[in-house]
């Protein structure tokens, strides 16, 4: 027997009640998923052939960044006009008046209107003392700078002369923002460097010692606290030698009263002034890690495939649980492209404190098919807010004709609590070729709204 139940065979008092039910049980919460591992932007993450261009694609269709800083800061987008000039593929575009909307390109808003629409320090962005209200939010706020996904200030040579007390008065300003804007991924910096010996810019070592120590703290901070970080000053530091075909860290030894520091500082390769206080490689150096960074904030996985069906939209959730008139589950149709399903990404979080583990079924045809891979999760395992959780399934080959089903069984018999997990889903048909499906019964009937929503999933395969 098939238990299917199309859209258009429910009676229309049952096809209400459903509609009524979802208004009244699920939560309405809109925002990014909260990260469980820092992201960190670095001298290792300058290798544009390792992101795919369905993701330097996805980066520029998805990605609208606001992008604050000062004349240092220049070297970003010195390097991703270099680059574009190079190759298209890694097309951009900037403006100082307002948000681009051009499609195929990398949108960036450069810098703080209406304060200072080029050269922006950070009392701009934030505020003269680091406490709300922040500059930022103001531009935030106006509706032509909603579509912004990623804001970030980029330092000069504040670090140079930071306290301790003023990063931390930073971090906490970033926190403050991360806070108050859940929707933005907000990027912290280090700040440049140039300062050690020889340098054209600054050869002071005492404030190259101080610039070291607060970049080690703003990099511990991210570390910890699983934030996302362009270390603007390792880039500096590292230089690739095409001869030796190795890295090269520049450094000087410095006394600082107790013992001797090794410092790093910008490498001597990069020591001309010919864009924005260094060399062009270096300013293309640090574009290519733009680049990295925005493949990674759309969702590049660097070891699970590539992308095939993204259905990342997103409005509010519906719950795995037990209830009082049954146990709900849920799952989601979907037919790959490629030849292999290599990994599933479900966008979710846990609600209460579940008595049931979290179970993530892929079957064929239907939401009880046949089983291929069942991975468990337990719920310290899964966040309480939005997050995508990525599993690495055994690699499935597909089939010509078959329908796939992410299914998230219904709680189990015994489950005494209506704790459990919620999966993200969407209003309308975002992935035509799938359908949205549920149960209320513990699976004895499993109903689908084809054209009503669909389920925020992510699926990869390889060719």
């Amino acid at each position: 027997m098939n238990n299917k139940l199309s859209l258009k065979s429910i009676p229309i008092p049952l096809f209400l009640i459903i509609v009524i039910l979802f208004i009244c049980t699920v939560f309405c919460s809109l925002g990014t998923a909260e990260r469980t591992s820092p992201l960190i932007i670095d001298h290792t993450s300058i290798n544009l052939s390792e992101i795919p261009n369905e993701w330097i694609d996805y980066a520029q269709e998805e990605i609208k960044w606001h992008y604050s800083h000062t004349s240092h800061g220049g070297q970003l987008t010195t390097g991703l006009q270099r680059i574009e000039d190079i190759d298209p593929t890694y097309s951009y575009v900037l403006s100082t008046s307002n948000l681009p909307t051009e499609v195929d390109a990398l949108c960036i808003k450069d810098g703080m209107t209406p304060i200072r629409d080029v050269y922006n320090t950070p009392d701009d962005y934030f505020s003269s003392d680091w406490l709300r209200p922040y500059y930022v939010q103001d531009l935030l706020n106006l509706p032509e700078y909603e579509p912004i996904t990623v804001s970030s200030f980029c330092f000069c040579t504040q670090m140079n002369s930071y306290s301790e007390a003023t990063v931390n008065a930073y971090l906490q300003a970033m926190a403050n923002l991360e806070e108050d804007n859940p929707e933005i991924s907000f990027v912290y910096f280090t700040g440049n460097a140039q300062t050690g010996p020889g340098n054209h810019y600054n050869q002071d070592l005492d404030q190259g010692y101080n610039r070291y120590l607060r970049n080690e703290q703003i990099r511990n901070y991210c570390q910890v606290n699983n934030k996302i970080l362009f270390d603007f000053a390792d880039i500096d530091c590292w230089w690739y030698n095409i001869t030796s075909e190795e890295w090269e860290l520049a450094t000087y030894e410095y006394w600082n009263g107790t013992s001797y520091v090794t410092v790093p500082f910008e490498h001597p390769h990069y020591n001309v002034n010919q864009a924005a206080h260094t060399s062009y490689e270096n300013c293309e150096n640090k574009g290519k890690a733009v680049w990295y960074l925005m493949a990674k904030l759309a969702g590049w996985n660097t070891t699970e495939g590539v992308i095939d069906i993204n259905q990342h939209m997103f409005d509010r959730g519906f719950p795995i649980r037990h209830t009082w008139d049954g146990d709900w589950g849920a799952a989601q149709n979907f037919s790959p492209t490629l030849s292999v399903i290599s990994q599933v990404d479900v966008y979710l979080r846990k609600f209460g404190t579940p008595e049931f583990d979290l179970t993530i079924e892929l079957r064929e045809n239907h939401p009880e098919g046949v089983l291929l891979d069942t991975i468990v999760f337990s719920a310290d395992e899964v966040e309480s807010s939005w997050m995508w959780l990525t599993v690495n399934c055994s690699d499935i080959p597909v089939a010509s004709g078959t329908d796939y089903f992410i299914v998230l069984p219904p709680a189990p018999s015994g489950v005494s609590t209506s704790f459990g997990y919620e999966w993200g889903y969407a209003f309308g048909d975002q992935y035509q070729p799938g359908s949205f499906w549920f149960t209320r019964d513990g699976g004895g009937l499993w109903r689908d709204l084809p054209t009503m929503y669909d389920f925020t999933f992510r699926t990869y395969g390889i060719e």
